[in-house]
């Protein structure tokens, strides 16, 4: 059995540089996918802009399209998209609400016709390092547009700064504020009012302000907003705005009686403790505070008090139009009237499944054709851990965790009896297979590397890691040391759930009564990084060695119990797999990822398949006739069929 670590949350591509005695098979491997698949959702919102010149036109960008309304959001129209990547930032000629810009995949774009033909706006900026993450268009010279770019990382500043557009993003000029301070813009704001002045904050540097439009900047040690900007309609000289630089002291709420130019923290009765966006209706002055994750406020009090207003749970962008308010949240698309204390969500575009990573499976040691796999549903959205299982050797897939419970579920092994066990952030997990039900308890502080059970008795877990060696004979509930080992960082069953074998820094260990008490088989030249027991014949061990960092690996096998050991050709070079998979009906048939050897390890064939992005792990069903694999992409599972067909080792 194959149990694929998901520690740290998102491993990283193991990856083959295969050397010359690797031959290429001939007839790919033909898998097919049954899913698991996520959720069918509507698409996530990402964007919104409404039209200063037209209080009816909005535009949506959801699911990577964009989507315009001409009658206040009461319907929508699907338009083009810039690229195939999620439109991550819109905005409109203040002066033509047909014109609209976004950022997609990196670069900036306009459309002349609503959205329905895009051009990529890409004259005056680098090729590489620009990422930008806002975009201003002067609301009193529309051809005006600023975009403001971050850094790649702390060192790499290529690309970065303020770009500034006078031909409506046709041709741009760099215009970056605290070049000393590495042009890593976090945020950029303009006065409504007073566009020529500019608000950025920088990484890791005080907040900077231009009064020329970009042509010169100073460096503030007082917070400035950053973020967003709004003016107060009942006081032309007031002005609202917020600011998240962490080098400011995180987010604030700032007030400015003087036409924007000082500023004061004002931090009101129920303000939340982030926020990513700021509105306020043009005839009332009540302000509405996107606050992230906390929520969506509002105050009608300048600021000094803040209410929760109800219907979103993550609200990340507003804007307020024709009388009413938009609001970018976790759940999509959210509508209100200015006065109400609440939102409604608004579906935008049609329902598809949530994309879906899987990380780990395991699989039934008594029954062939039964698999579970966990995955995470909607990542950036909803992040939800699922379990699911398969009945039918991963043709069809069901989700055995309900809609609300997301909670994670790591390592999960099946016992002798069928039931499912998983751990988690200090919870153990068992899904049985008489009741189909769940139950959870506090399980023990310790977070292993490897996770198993023992193939015959029932409840029998073991847990290991480094500094870690001990088993479970209630399933979990209770933990005991095993015996003459402190840690391991491999470990295999035999098929019986007597044998076992493992290993560590000091050599190889075998266990014959089920993993109590062991003994050492001897020191090693090399730390063990894998072990795998034969199941068609366990004292055939295969055994992968850690040669250090940038070192090739070391492939070796036993066929005498770990007795003695026979170097092998491994086909690789560092980037050691820990997942060694030995086929159950014979033992020369080893698989590590798609690169397979038929004779025990001599000779190796790289098996060319239809997988779109190669096999990341790979692992077979108990009756050898199934090979499941999990793509490096992490979408779905993969299967192909083994016997029949010319893999099978000869003499088979």
């Amino acid at each position: 059995m194959l149990v694929m670590s998901r520690s740290p949350r998102f491993a990283s591509t193991l990856s083959f540089i295969l050397l010359c005695v690797v031959s290429t098979g001939a007839q790919a491997l033909q898998f097919a996918t049954g899913g698991p698949l996520g959720a069918p959702a509507y698409p996530p919102t990402t964007a919104l802009a409404v039209s200063p010149s037209a209080p009816q036109v909005v535009y949506v960008a959801a699911g990577g399209s964009l989507y315009r309304s001409s009658d206040g959001g009461q319907t929508w129209l699907a338009r083009g998209a810039p690229s195939s990547n999620a439109i991550d930032v819109l905005a409109t000629d203040p002066a033509n609400a047909d014109v609209v810009y976004a950022v997609s995949a990196r670069w900036p774009y306009r459309s002349d016709d609503g959205g329905a033909t895009w051009k990529q706006l890409t004259s005056g900026v680098p090729t590489s390092g620009f990422l930008p993450v806002a975009l201003r268009v002067d609301p009193r010279t529309s051809s005006t547009v600023y975009v403001g770019s971050r850094c790649g990382s702390l060192t790499y500043h290529d690309g970065s700064g303020v770009y500034k557009s006078t031909d409506r993003g046709e041709t741009w000029t760099h215009s970056p504020p605290a070049q000393q301070a590495g042009e890593c813009v976090e945020e950029l704001a303009l006065d409504p009012i007073s566009p020529q002045h500019l608000y950025s904050s920088v990484t890791n540097s005080p907040q900077w302000q231009s009064s020329d439009g970009g042509a010169t900047w100073a460096m503030t040690l007082q917070p400035v907003p950053s973020g967003d900007v709004v003016t107060d309609p009942t006081d032309p000289s007031r002005r609202y705005g917020i600011a998240t630089s962490t080098a400011m002291g995180g987010f604030r709420f700032l007030v400015s009686s003087d036409s924007g130019m000082s500023w004061s923290p004002l931090a009101g009765h129920g303000l939340p403790a982030t926020g990513a966006g700021l509105a306020v209706d043009p005839v009332s002055g009540r302000l509405f505070l996107a606050g992230g994750s906390a929520g969506l406020f509002h105050s009608d009090d300048g600021g000094a008090h803040w209410t929760h207003m109800n219907g979103d749970p993550a609200a990340t962008s507003l804007a307020i139009t024709g009388g009413r308010l938009f609001v970018v949240g976790g759940g999509g698309l959210y509508l209100g009237a200015i006065t109400t204390e609440s939102v409604t969500q608004r579906q935008i575009g049609g329902p598809a499944p949530r994309p879906l990573l899987m990380f780990d499976m395991a699989l039934d040691p008594h029954d062939a054709t039964t698999l579970f796999a966990t995955g995470l549903e909607g990542l950036g959205t909803v992040n939800l851990d699922r379990v699911f299982r398969s009945s039918d050797s991963g043709r069809t897939w069901e989700r055995i965790t309900n809609d609300s419970d997301g909670t994670l579920r790591e390592r999960p092994v099946v016992d002798a009896i069928g039931d499912l066990y998983a751990g988690g952030s200090g919870v153990m997990w068992r899904f049985a297979k008489a009741s189909q039900t769940w139950e959870s308890w506090s399980g023990p502080l310790f977070e292993p590397k490897q996770l198993l059970a023992n193939p015959q008795r029932a409840g029998w877990l073991y847990a290991i890691d480094t500094s870690l060696a001990v088993y479970s004979a209630d399933g979990g509930h209770d933990w005991y040391p095993m015996i003459g080992v402190t840690g391991f960082t491999t470990m295999s069953i035999a098929p019986n759930g007597n044998d076992v074998y493992a290993g560590n820094s000091d050599g190889v260990f075998a266990s014959s009564d089920g993993g109590v008490t062991w003994r050492h088989l001897g020191s090693t030249a090399l730390p063990a990084a894998g072990i795998a027991v034969a199941p068609s014949r366990p004292t055939t061990i295969y055994r992968m060695a850690n040669a250090g960092v940038d070192r090739p690996a070391a492939l070796f096998r036993s066929d005498d119990g770990g007795a003695s050991w026979i170097g092998l050709h491994w086909p690789g070079e560092s980037n050691i797999p820990q997942a060694l998979t030995v086929d159950p009906r014979d033992e020369r048939s080893l698989w590590i990822g798609l690169t397979h050897s038929t004779n025990s390890g001599v000779t190796w064939t790289t098996e060319p398949s239809n997988i779109p992005s190669g096999a990341l792990h790979v692992t077979i069903d108990r009756d050898g006739t199934v090979l499941y694999a999990t793509p490096s992409n992490y979408a779905g599972v993969w299967t192909a069929t083994l016997r029949g067909n010319h893999r099978r080792a000869a003499g088979h």
